[in-house]
Order: structure tokens, then C-alpha cells, then sequence
């Protein structure tokens, strides 16, 4: 229900109505920026450098890139720049509410027997005009 009242669309099969998935992937973009784009792109690059060391053995040294350089100090250039995704901030209103999950520890278990609240976060009231 929150999601027909952010997209102010209903809920259907996309393979049989591929024209309600294009409106779906417009609102999405208007909330999410080019974030699709650069993770499909990201996807196909990974899948190529895949495809690139299929069958090279790999060196016993070989070792992961390091995710920081903290050697270089604050004066060297980064090795990558990070993509800025062209989404905007937005006001919207943010609900608090619990759901029951599992818990073995009968300590934690607070939510009756074997489960404990789990506390989550979701848009309320939000909709996307565009």
C-alpha cells in the first residue's frame, strides 16, 4: 500500500504490462537519479574483467587492491574518483515500527517465545509527483 502511494501505481505483472515497468523505472529514477545506470554499467565491467581472467592462473602473492591507501598521505591524487549520483534530497516523512524475528537466546527473546522485535524504518505518507 505504501508502495502504490509513492509510485501512484498499482500493482500488476510486468511481463504482461511492460509499459507499467518503464512508468515504474521513470518514478524510480526521479526518487533514485542515475543510480540504475551506473549500477548496470558497473555490472557489465565487472562481467567483462571476469571474462578477461577466465583461465589465468592466479600468483600465490596476488592480493586484493587495498580499499585506502593510507600511505599516500593527504597530498596525493585518489586512484578513483567516486561517481556522483545525480539524485536531489527530498522531504519526506519516515515511520518507526517493529516486526518479530527468531531469536535462539531465550534472554533476548522478548516478543513472545523464540522471537524478539526487530526495529525498522520505511517512507509514510511520501509520493512521487513527476
Amino acid at each position: 500500500m505504501d508502495a502504490q502511494l509513492l509510485t501512484n501505481l498499482d500493482a500488476c505483472d510486468f511481463r504482461t504490462n511492460p509499459n507499467v515497468l518503464t512508468q515504474l523505472r521513470e518514478k524510480m529514477f526521479i526518487l533514485w537519479g542515475d543510480l540504475e545506470e551506473k549500477k548496470i554499467k558497473k555490472l557489465a565491467e565487472q562481467g567483462k574483467k571476469q571474462k578477461a581472467n577466465v583461465g589465468k592462473k592466479k600468483k600465490t602473492n596476488d592480493r586484493p587492491p587495498d580499499s585506502e591507501d593510507e600511505d599516500a598521505g593527504a597530498g596525493a591524487a585518489p586512484k578513483m574518483e567516486k561517481e556522483v549520483i545525480s539524485n536531489r534530497p527530498f522531504t519526506c516523512c519516515i515511520r518507526q515500527y517493529g516486526i518479530q524475528v527468531k531469536e535462539s537466546d531465550t534472554e533476548k527473546a522478548d516478543a513472545g517465545p523464540g522471537k524478539k522485535w526487530q526495529r525498522m524504518y520505511g517512507l509514510f505518507g511520501t509520493k512521487i509527483c513527476g
